[in-house]
C-alpha cells in the first residue's frame, strides 16, 4: 500500500481526543445499559419513603421539563405496573391522599426500540387528562408516536440530570447519599457518551477511507513484528508458541516443560517502542523460586535484570528486561532479540533449567 499525501496529511492532523469516561458501579456489575436497573434507580430517587430527601427535587425537575402544571404533594412510586391490556408501565408516579387521581407515566428507554402501546399506558390511568402527564425518557432524541404526540413529551436522561445537577447545590446530603447520586449521574452521562455519535466517530466517518488505510498500515507493522519474532525463535533454536495472542509470544525449550521465554511485543506499537522479555516459570516450579534465588540472585542483580516482577499462583516472571527499540533495531528485530536473549538471559536460563530439572533433595 502506497503512502499518499492525503494519508500523511491525515496523520499530521488534530485527531479528536476520546471523551473522558469514569467507571461506575453500573460498569463493574455489568449493568451499563440495563434498562430495568436504571428504572430501579429512578424509582429509588423518586420514592418519598427513602431517606435521601431528593424525591421532590427529582419529580419537580421532571415536571418542569415537561412544562406540566401537574403538582404532587402526596404520592407513591411503582415499577412495572400492569395495564388494562397486560402491558407494563416502566415507572408510575401515583398521587395519594389529596393528590389521588394524579399520574405521571415514565417510559424509560435505554437501549431498546420503542414498540410500546403508549396509548394503553395513558388509558390505564383513570381520570381526567389534565391530571396526567407522560414522558418518553430516552438517551438520544426520539420521535414520539403520532397517536400520543399530544400526550407524551420526549425528554433525554441527560437533560433531566443536567437540571438536577444545577439545583443540587442547595441540598444537604450525607456522604453515602451523595455517592449514590453521583454514581447514578455519572452512569447517565456515560450512557450519552457511549450511545451518541461523538467527535471521534464523526472524524472517522469524514475520513473513513484514509483511516482504513492507516489501520491496514498498522496491521502490516504487526505482521512484520510477528514474522521477526518467528525468525528470532528460529535463530535461538526455540519453538514459538502462543500464536493466538495479540500481545505476546513464547519461546519454548525442546523437551522442557514449565520454563520458557515470554516476549511481550504490544508496546512496540505505541509511542513507548519497547519490547519486554521474561524468563517465565510455572507449575510445580513456582514452589522452588526461593531455591533459585539462593544461587542466582547475585548474578541477576549484577546484570540489572527485573527480578520476580510478576508472580501469582499460575506463573512467575522470574527475570526480565525491557528493551527500547530504535528504528535501526526494528529493521532487524529478529537479530536484535536473539542477541539480547543470548547476552542477558542464556547463562541464567541454563542455570535455572539445571536447578529446576535436578532432583529435589529431601531433608532427613
Amino acid at each position: 500500500m502506497s503512502i499518499t499525501p492525503e494519508l500523511l496529511e491525515l496523520v499530521s492532523s488534530d485527531v479528536p481526543a476520546p471523551p473522558t469516561r469514569f467507571r461506575t458501579i453500573f460498569d463493574i456489575s455489568g449493568n451499563t445499559y440495563d434498562e430495568r436497573v436504571f428504572s430501579r434507580w429512578y424509582e429509588y430517587f423518586l420514592d418519598k419513603q427513602e431517606d435521601h430527601g431528593l424525591s421532590d427535587l427529582f419529580l419537580r425537575t421532571l415536571l418542569s421539563l415537561l412544562n406540566s402544571d401537574l403538582k404532587f404533594t402526596d404520592y407513591k412510586v411503582a415499577r412495572e405496573v400492569q395495564t388494562r391490556k397486560g402491558n407494563f408501565i416502566d415507572i408510575l408516579v401515583i398521587g395519594t391522599g389529596v393528590d389521588e387521581g394524579k399520574f405521571l407515566i415514565i417510559e424509560n428507554k435505554v437501549n431498546h426500540i420503542l414498540d410500546n402501546d403508549l396509548q394503553d399506558y395513558w388509558d390505564s390511568c383513570p381520570g381526567k387528562d389534565e391530571n396526567k402527564a407522560a414522558v418518553l425518557l430516552t438517551v438520544g432524541r426520539h420521535h414520539t408516536p403520532a397517536n400520543v404526540r399530544n400526550l407524551y413529551k420526549n425528554i433525554l436522561h441527560k437533560e433531566w440530570f443536567s437540571e438536577l445537577n444545577r439545583k443540587m447545590g442547595s441540598i444537604d446530603l450525607t456522604p453515602e447519599q451523595k455517592h449514590l447520586f453521583f454514581q447514578f449521574a455519572t452512569a447517565i452521562e456515560n450512557l450519552s457518551k457511549d450511545l451518541h455519535m461523538n467527535e471521534q466517530v464523526l472524524f472517522f466517518l469524514n475520513n473513513i477511507t484514509q483511516i482504513n488505510k492507516i489501520l491496514a498500515t498498522r496491521e502490516q507493522a504487526t505482521l512484520y513484528i510477528l514474522n521477526q519474532l518467528e525468525a528470532a525463535g528460529e535463530q535461538l533454536g526455540l519453538e514459538v508458541g502462543a500464536r493466538r495472542s495479540d500481545f505476546y509470544r513464547t519461546f519454548q525449550f525442546p523437551q522442557i516443560n514449565n520454563i520458557f521465554y515470554t516476549i511481550l511485543y504490544d508496546q512496540l506499537l505505541t509511542d513507548e517502542q519497547v519490547i519486554r522479555v521474561f524468563l517465565e516459570v510455572n507449575g510445580a516450579n513456582l514452589q522452588r523460586l526461593d531455591e533459585l534465588d539462593k544461587t542466582l540472585l547475585p548474578e541477576i542483580q549484577k546484570k540489572g535484570l527485573l527480578h520476580r516482577s510478576k508472580e501469582n499462583s499460575y506463573y512467575a516472571h522470574y527475570v526480565g528486561k525491557a528493551y527500547m527499540i530504535t528504528r535501526e533495531d526494528m529493521a532487524n528485530l529478529a537479530h536484535f532479540l536473539a542477541n539480547a536473549i543470548n547476552e542477558d538471559f542464556s547463562q541464567i536460563t541454563e542455570k535455572t533449567v539445571g536447578i529446576l530439572h535436578s532432583p529435589v533433595e529431601i531433608e532427613s
